[in-house]
């Protein structure tokens, strides 16, 4: 809920001239979002009055965020300093910021499509790869406490005392509902490996990356806001929550499974695109370079995808660190299962090969490439 604004149109006036030596000769209330917004002088500027829940700390830290995203081209808001360089200010306890009005506008949930999924993945990896080098420390939000077996066990027992107050024959659907619920916690409590957590990838990230959080221009992405929750957390929590509020069979808590495993191999190949060519972006300009850079890097996220099906195959358990065959076993297709092993082998190789030659072609000798392909090979001919 939108808490009642601090201001009025007069006073808004006042403050901006006095703190930004900006003249505001318009301003319109803007009913959107969680904060109350005004936009001044016909949608040059954004005055953004934060709840009172949020400290000035907390504001302060999404600016360093937001700067730091920025130098890795990730679009986000610009922020205005004030007189005295700071970028945001206090009034009537609430934090005050001044940004640049960002065109573009929102889009209703789950009805995103597949290039916009696709978009969204890949940025998601963009930001997680550059909060990796974020300076400042983020909290921590392990919601992997939320799927232990303590948890699970506390709402069982809170759905059947639920159960106990009422009737199948004044409340049916109430009644079946609570049933299923909590048989299904019984399952996930009696048969999932709660030590898996613990191999999850934790990572700093966006905190709260959704289609909320996205302004759209011509069909794509124009700039991805409200980094004021960022945090170190489950990098998979996120995926699981953008994809569920952007994809169209993921209506009403229902998730096409296969269609969200092939987005979360696209961002981590994402993450590796990202990797070679933002230091190859660096370091040269040249199109045709890029260009092959990019077939680099391409190549070796499927490799590595190719790669991770074989060993799933081929080692135990105990030697994966993980459930061995999963994906097998539930039908899920891979590349093993799609065109059998020494077929995803070859597979394999000939995409180290067109990496090689792409390396030659640019004369470039890759030491660390090589170390890690040289891994790889060792692993899945054990």
């Amino acid at each position: 809920m939108i808490e009642e604004t601090v201001f009025t149109n007069g006073k808004i006036i006042e403050l901006v001239k006095k703190i930004y030596n900006i003249d505001v000769y318009q301003v319109k209330k803007l009913n959107r979002g969680s904060a109350n917004l005004y936009s001044l002088n016909e949608n040059k500027y954004i005055l953004k009055e934060f709840q009172t829940k949020y400290t000035k700390e907390e504001i302060d830290k999404e600016i360093i965020i937001i700067n730091h995203l920025k130098k890795d081209n990730i679009p986000v808001p610009k922020y205005i300093k004030t007189i005295t360089g700071e970028y945001s200010f206090i009034y009537e306890n609430r934090i005050i910021i001044v940004q640049k009005f960002i065109d573009g506008y929102t889009i209703e949930s789950n009805t995103g499509n597949y290039e916009q999924i696709l978009e969204s993945a890949e940025y998601l990896g963009k930001i997680i790869k550059s909060l990796a080098t974020l300076k400042v420390k983020l909290p921590s939000n392990d919601v992997s406490s939320w799927y232990s077996k303590e948890t699970i066990n506390e709402s069982i027992d809170k759905q059947e005392k639920l159960l106990k107050k009422i009737s199948v024959e004044d409340y049916p659907q109430i009644y079946n509902d609570l049933t299923d619920k909590i048989s299904m916690l019984k399952y996930v409590r009696d048969n999932l490996d709660f030590s898996d957590m613990n191999k999850l990838t934790i990572m700093n990230t966006h905190g709260d990356y959704s289609l909320l959080q996205f302004i759209y221009k011509d069909g794509k992405i124009n700039a991805i806001i409200d980094f004021v929750s960022a945090c170190k957390m489950l990098v998979v929590w996120e995926i699981i929550r953008f994809y569920s509020y952007i994809d169209s069979k993921a209506k009403e808590g229902k998730i096409d499974i296969d269609n969200l495993k092939y987005i979360h191999k696209y961002k981590t190949g994402a993450l590796f695109k990202c990797a070679i060519l933002m230091g190859a972006k660096l370091a040269c300009q040249d199109k045709k370079i890029l260009s092959k850079l990019e077939e680099y890097a391409v190549n070796f996220g499927v490799l590595f995808q190719v790669y991770d099906d074989i060993i799933d195959h081929t080692l135990t358990s105990e030697e994966l660190g993980k459930t061995a065959n999963k994906d097998e076993l539930t039908g899920k297709l891979t590349y093993v299962s799609a065109y059998g092993l020494d077929e995803a082998k070859n597979i394999f190789y000939s995409l180290i090969d067109k990496n090689h030659a792409i390396l030659k072609e640019l004369n470039v000798d890759s030491e660390i490439f090589n170390e890690i392909y040289d891994l790889l090979i060792k692993k899945i001919e054990r």
